[in-house]
């Protein structure tokens, strides 16, 4: 489980949601992935928000991030 303060909600032109955690990229301390097939619904999900999300931390470039794959992952946004 993994809590933090969303820096900025960035959509790629591939559709690929990137919500960063604390600073924006490149330095966001972690990184929350929803690719674009996945039913995640992030709507709710703004700059300044404190998000808690559940599953498998991972490693890509060499910072921390998790793949968003069921709503169930997003267990708060406060």
């Amino acid at each position: 489980i993994v809590r933090g303060i969303v820096a900025s909600v960035f959509v790629s032109s591939k559709g690929t949601v990137l919500i960063n955690f604390d600073e924006v990229h490149p330095n966001a301390t972690f990184v929350v992935v929803i690719k674009p097939q996945s039913p995640v619904d992030y709507s709710n999900i703004k700059k300044g928000v404190t998000l808690t999300v559940g599953g498998l931390i991972e490693e890509y470039n060499g910072k921390p991030q998790m793949v968003l794959t069921e709503q169930g992952q997003i267990i708060k946004v406060e």
